[in-house]
């Protein structure tokens, strides 16, 4: 949405962001994510709704997170992503043990951005 509506949203967060990178989730995926992304008819549309897509119109700050042992959102695909954001305010927290969920320390961080953040 910060992408799809970048004159209207003011913050974004995204804690570890799901196909960020459909394009090249096709070829390293594992075999049911692979077999989600090959399903009939979805081969030649998924890859155009990856968040990547969308991620080049971030305007806004923005806070990521991305789990470099996470088996459903792959950290090269999150880092595609984040790579691609052009806000000058933008971070991203990287936790390299952890699976695909939000440590306490990320949560906390995105409390902190939102409050300052929509405050202004």
């Amino acid at each position: 949405m910060a992408g799809i509506k970048n004159d209207k949203v003011t913050a974004a967060t995204a804690g570890m962001p799901f196909l960020s990178d459909m394009g090249r989730l096709h070829h390293h995926a594992g075999s049911s994510l692979r077999n989600l992304i090959v399903a009939e008819g979805s081969d030649a549309t998924i890859p155009c709704y990856a968040g990547v897509n969308f991620a080049r119109f971030i305007k806004c700050p923005i806070i990521v997170s991305v789990g470099y042992c996470d088996g459903s959102c792959c950290p090269s695909s999150v880092y595609a992503a984040y790579n691609v954001i052009p806000s000058t305010d933008k971070i991203i927290y990287a936790f390299p043990l952890a699976g695909h969920g939000r440590p306490t320390e990320y949560r906390a961080a995105v409390n902190a951005f939102l409050k300052d953040k929509l405050r202004k």
